[in-house]
């Protein structure tokens, strides 16, 4: 066991970079960490600039393919062969690298709502049609957010694709086995293709797991086509680096991701992005457990203060994930994003612009008194 990561010098907490923070402020919107990555990726990644700033060769390619795939098969049960796997720069990329080889324009692509905003515009730019099911409170608790697969089954109905996204983002919900199962036999029903994005597979908080929806397709439908798409990106902080995995379960889909040819049609990742997954997945193991402990100590104290706060369900279970889904009270205004930014310099994402109108994310992806002092403002604010 390692000892729980550092906060980092980045000024302004989680995603600062990408947020305009006011001095002395806190970046709570963008899903990047305000935690050092493991040191080992961060040498892996300075060595791989040491006189090499080309293209990626075939062996480091395979090295990171290889990590992933040893990783995946240790800790989630899913094997990522290698000559269905392609590696690319993101998880957006290989969506819509595949949805423009394996669609045609005016094709119903089926995704869940809140969700990712980039997702919906990979849809649209391949000119197909964005198709939305909300997700709805389970029966069982009404804090969870899940998808109701009669809504599937009638969303589904004519479409070419689902785009599917397990854990959730915003809303952190893990499916269970039993739901999978639901998912897959609508998907083979409806003879759609599904992309499933589990790039937040591994910060999954106990005592939920995460199961590969391939994995359940293999078991009940093995017609159907699903690619994984996956990566260190999340996991270990490395988006700006990163590389993704795309694993087709059938032949014609992985040839459709890539294309004909030597050069497939992806963006390709860098460099160092591959030396810096191959070192996360060889040797990042203990970072990420101590990670998870201190994810785990964020979420519950920041779900137990809001609650407290602002109602009972007012928060989504987070099961997955270092986002927190907050349903925003009247206190905070008819736009709570910049009511926070004014009144407390706390920087949060619009549920707005992910389908969800009236909520904010918070990333809490941070040191400990960094989101004690993120909670802090929010109930001053409130």
């Amino acid at each position: 066991m390692t000892d729980a990561p550092r906060g980092t010098d980045r000024p302004g907490g989680p995603g600062h970079r990408l947020a305009e923070v006011p001095p002395g402020g806190i970046a709570a919107g963008v899903a990047d960490m305000g935690l050092a990555p493991p040191p080992e990726l961060l040498v892996a990644a300075h060595e791989a600039l040491d006189g090499h700033v080309g293209y990626p060769s075939t062996a480091e390619h395979e090295r990171a393919r290889a990590a992933a795939d040893a990783w995946w098969q240790q800790r989630h049960g899913l094997a990522l062969p290698a000559g269905r796997t392609a590696v690319t720069r993101s998880a957006v990329a290989a969506i819509a690298g595949l949805l423009g080889r394996w669609t045609t324009p005016g094709d119903v692509v089926v995704r869940a709502v809140p969700g990712y905003p980039p997702l919906g515009h990979a849809v649209l730019g391949t000119r197909c049609v964005d198709r939305t099911v909300e997700l709805v409170a389970d029966p069982a608790a009404p804090t969870r957010l899940v998808l109701d697969p009669v809504d599937l089954d009638r969303a589904l109905d004519g479409a070419a694709v689902l785009l599917w996204v397990q854990p959730g983002n915003p809303a952190g919900t893990v499916p269970t086995r039993a739901e999978l199962e639901q998912v897959v036999d609508v998907a083979a029903r409806h003879d759609v293709m599904v992309v499933s994005d589990e790039v937040w597979a591994d910060l999954v908080h106990t005592p939920h797991q995460h199961v590969p929806l391939a994995t359940v397709a293999a078991e009940r439908a093995p017609e159907l086509r699903v690619v994984t798409v996956t990566g260190a990106t999340k996991t270990f902080d490395v988006a700006g680096l990163g590389a993704t995995l795309a694993s087709s379960s059938h032949d014609d889909v992985h040839a459709a991701l890539v294309g004909p040819g030597r050069v497939p049609l992806l963006s390709a990742p860098s460099v160092p992005g591959l030396a810096a997954t191959a070192a996360a997945y060889e040797r990042g193991g203990p970072w990420l457990e101590a990670t998870l402990g201190l994810l785990r100590r964020n979420r519950d104290v920041a779900t137990t203060v809001l609650r407290e706060l602002l109602g009972p369900e007012s928060v989504a279970d987070a099961e997955g994930t270092y986002l927190l889904w907050v349903r925003a009270p009247r206190a905070w205004g008819d736009d709570p994003p910049a009511h926070l930014l004014e009144r407390t310099g706390v920087v949060v994402t619009d549920g707005a612009g992910m389908d969800g109108p009236g909520w904010v994310r918070c990333n809490l992806a941070a040191p400990a008194d960094t989101v004690d002092d993120l909670l802090a403002r929010l109930v001053a604010a409130t």
